[in-house]
């Protein structure tokens, strides 16, 4: 039997607007989808950047950081992110839903 030594978690928001910086990150302002644990609807700003083949999220609330964005809309950025600059440009203020994956390293098991 093989066991995972991280747990992952999807996180659904769509895409308003987003501008692009000089030092090659994006800035993107978003709004929650209710989606599992995720049950509240709240404007977020997040700041992702392109590192080793995956696209992800460098700054913004404490939920997403580290995520790594996995789709825009239709456009699925795996197993590269190819694209993902046009796709984002042309999904802002279209109300397109954006999938982030978080993955966190397992909590050691409490002591009995």
């Amino acid at each position: 039997c093989r066991t995972r030594s991280f747990w992952t978690e999807e996180r659904r928001c769509k895409l308003e607007r987003l501008a692009e910086r000089e030092d090659g990150t994006v800035r993107a302002v978003v709004w929650r989808v209710d989606h599992g644990e995720q049950t509240s609807r709240q404007r977020e700003q997040l700041t992702l950047k392109e590192e080793q083949g995956e696209l992800h999220v460098k700054e913004g609330p404490a939920e997403y950081l580290g995520s790594r964005l996995i789709r825009i809309g239709e456009v699925l950025l795996l197993p590269e992110p190819r694209g993902w600059r046009a796709a984002l440009k042309e999904a802002a203020g279209e109300d397109t839903e954006l999938l982030l994956q978080r993955q966190d390293t397992l909590e050691p098991a409490p002591s009995s």
